[in-house]
C-alpha cells in the first residue's frame, strides 16, 4: 500500500510535476518512450531523378554521406533509364552503400517514379525526398520526433 501511494505522490504531488504540470510531464514521457521504439527502425528514403546528376552529386548524396555511417538506412532511387549509368557512376564515386538503384523506361513523371520506389520500400518508415534536397544533419532526431503511426512530416 506504501507502495501505491509512494507512486501516486510522485506522480500527482510531486514537486516537479507542479513546475511542470501533469500533462506536460506525461507528455514528455510519451514522447520519449516513442522516440526510443522509433529508434530501433530502419528508413527508407526515396528519391526520383530525371537528368539531374548534378544535383544528385553536389546536394543529396553529400548530405546523405553524413547519415549512412550513423543508422540503418534504405535509400531507393528511381532514375530514368538513359541516367542509370551515370547514376550508378555517381554513388560509386561517394562511396555510399544502401542505395538501391532503380531505372524507368517509362517518361518521368515524379509521382510514378516515386510509386515505383515505395513499391520497392522494405521499411515500415517512409521518407520521401527530392534530389535537390539536402538532409539536415540531425535528420534522424527530427525523423523520429516528428514521425509516428499514421503520420506524414513536411520539412
Amino acid at each position: 500500500m506504501k507502495i501505491v501511494k509512494f507512486y501516486l505522490w510522485w506522480l500527482l504531488k510531486a514537486p516537479w510535476v507542479k513546475k511542470y504540470g501533469f500533462t506536460s510531464v506525461f507528455k514528455r514521457f510519451l514522447k520519449s518512450s516513442i522516440t526510443k521504439r522509433l529508434q530501433t527502425e530502419a528508413i527508407s528514403i526515396c528519391v526520383c531523378t530525371s537528368d539531374r546528376n548534378k544535383q544528385l552529386k553536389e546536394v543529396f548524396l553529400p548530405s546523405l554521406q553524413q547519415l549512412s555511417m550513423f543508422r540503418n538506412i534504405e535509400v531507393i532511387l528511381v532514375c530514368a533509364a538513359a541516367d542509370e549509368v551515370e547514376v550508378n557512376d555517381s554513388i560509386t564515386e561517394s562511396n555510399i552503400k544502401g542505395v538501391r538503384v532503380i531505372s524507368c523506361e517509362k517518361k518521368f513523371s515524379r509521382s510514378g517514379y516515386l510509386n515505383l520506389a515505395l513499391k520497392n520500400v522494405s521499411n515500415k518508415y517512409v521518407f520521401i525526398s527530392d534530389i535537390d534536397i539536402s538532409l539536415p544533419s540531425n535528420f534522424y532526431s527530427l525523423f523520429y520526433r516528428y514521425v509516428n503511426k499514421n503520420q506524414a512530416w513536411f520539412p
